[in-house]
Order: structure tokens, then sequence, then C-alpha cells
């Protein structure tokens, strides 16, 4: 069976599961051009009583030479979201020749800290394993997220060598490391501070107050697992963010220096929470300095 008439009858399968899928959410499929096909609420496992989904969009040209892909990782301070929030991002990624992704992590408080980071990793194992049905080149996943979704990119990069978070029995025989992570508003330091105290999602997330477990409070975050093995991160915070304060940004970067990680890092002025609404001129620029940073990373692994 060619690549072309497999990807043609998983297409046919993802559109029939879509009819009867548990986890829509008010899916609407977004518009899609001719070149680029979708597959919505794919199952990745049953983690406990949850079943895990990924939504996948797939441009034509995957099919003759295997394309990067990049994994999206919705926001919602680890307690709401969904990854049907980014169906047309997927779509007008694979507009532009990357095999996009959309994963779903459970959330907190019923499902506190490491569930969300054990999923997203899981996420990124099953792309690999299925790389040759979708299209993939495993060695080029990049990881992007916003808020939560930044912390939990930054994990992905962070945490690439670190088998502690395989515990699903989910394509264990896989690693979920990524060549780059793009973070935008990430908390991805200071869970040990005294705002992370007074944070409820942060307390939530953890499943207590970080002061009365301060060993799962480190675990949570991604500078706690920084070596000069990682790969390089793209990082962005508004220095009036009035959810996750700039300090956390900043003390993170700081650690990717210490570190020795390759990484570029944008501090907009006068940047809120939402940089769309606070700053949208910088947030613009931003991504295309983010889209840059992909180019060149893929070039030079590809040189």
């Amino acid at each position: 069976m060619t690549r072309y008439l497999l990807l043609v009858l998983l297409c046919c399968w993802s559109w029939s599961y879509q009819a009867h899928g548990a986890n829509d959410s008010n899916f609407t499929m977004p518009k899609l051009p001719a070149n680029v096909r979708y597959f919505h609420d794919v199952p990745i496992g049953q983690v406990g009583n949850v079943q895990l989904y990924i939504d996948i969009a797939v441009p034509a040209q995957a099919l003759a030479t295997p394309a990067p892909a990049i994994v999206a990782i919705h926001g919602g301070g680890w307690r709401k979201g969904h990854k049907n929030k980014f169906a047309s991002k997927i779509v007008n990624f694979a507009k532009r020749g990357y095999v996009a992704a959309s994963l779903m992590y459970r959330l907190a408080p019923d499902h506190p800290f490491p569930a969300a980071v054990e999923d997203v990793k899981v996420g990124v194992r099953f792309l690999k394993a299925h790389a040759e049905q979708y299209g993939v080149n495993p060695n080029q996943i990049i990881a992007l997220g916003s808020s939560a979704g930044g912390h939990l990119a930054a994990m992905l990069g962070a945490t690439g060598n670190d088998d502690s978070f395989s515990t699903h029995g989910l394509w264990d025989d896989v690693d979920s490391s990524v060549m780059l992570a793009v973070t935008f508003s990430g908390p991805n330091a200071e869970f040990d501070s005294q705002f992370a105290d007074q944070w409820s999602s942060i307390t939530k997330f953890l499943g207590g107050k970080a002061s009365s477990r301060p060993d799962i409070a480190k675990a949570a975050m991604p500078i706690s697992y920084l070596d000069a093995n990682d790969p390089p991160f793209f990082v962005v915070h508004g220095n009036a963010d009035n959810i996750v304060p700039v300090s956390m940004g900043r003390t993170f970067v700081e650690g990717l220096k210490s570190a020795g990680v390759e990484h570029r890092y944008i501090e907009i002025e006068g940047g809120t929470h939402k940089l769309k609404q606070s700053a949208p001129q910088a947030q613009k620029q931003a991504y295309q300095q983010a889209w840059q940073m992909i180019e060149e990373v893929i070039a030079a692994q590809e040189e």
C-alpha cells in the first residue's frame, strides 16, 4: 500500500471517528485548503479512566518527504482549555509545510502534576511512533505553547533526556525529546516563591501549596531539569504580565544561561499576560522571530 493510499484511508477513518468522538467539546472543523488533511480525535490510549486524544493536520508535501512537526499545547492554568482551541492554528501551521498537532492533557485539580507533563510527553511519543503514517520527521519536532501551555512546552524541552515521566505504558519505547521549545508567558520557574503559594492555579496543579511540598514544586519546574544537552529555547514574556510575573521568565532565562542552553529571549515592553491584546504588534514580531529560529534550527540540523 502506498503512503498516499494509507493517508487517504486514515483521512476517511478520521472523519468517521469525528462523528463519534468523545472529546469534541463543541468542535468545528476549520476550513481546509486542498493540500491539508485534518485528523480529529485520534486516540492515543487510555490513562486510568481518561482517554487521551490528539488532533493532527498534515500538509500534502509530507507525503513525499517527511516534514518537521509542531506540537501546540493549550493554556488555561492547567485547569481548563481544550486541544480543539488550536484547530485553526494547526491548519495554518500545516499550510506552511509542517505537520502540526494539538495535544490533549489531563487537567487539575482532578489530575495534578505530573499528569499534564506525562500526557504531553506521550503525545510526542505517539507522533514519533506514527511518524511514517503522518509524514513526520521524528527528529524535527518543535513544542509550542503559551501560559500553562508554555510551561508544558518548556517541560518537553527540558526533560527530553529524563525518563521519570514515562509512566503510562504507552509508546514508552519511543523518546519524547524535541528539537526546540517555544514558550510564551510561561510559568517556568519560581514555584517555590511566596507568590506561587498564593496562586490558585499553581496550588491546584501541584495538589497543594508549594511551601508544603517543596520536592513536588521543584519537580514541576522546567528550570529544574536544564542541562547542556537540552535543545534550544525561544522565550517570550511581557514585562507587565499580570498573571505570570515576568520574574518567572527572567529567572528561567538565567537558568538557560547557567546551563549553557542556546536560547533567545524577548521581553515585551508593556506586555501583559494577553500579549495579543496589550502588545499586538510586538507579539506579531515575536512570532515572526520564533518562525525564524524554527527554520534556523531545522536548517542547522540538516547541514
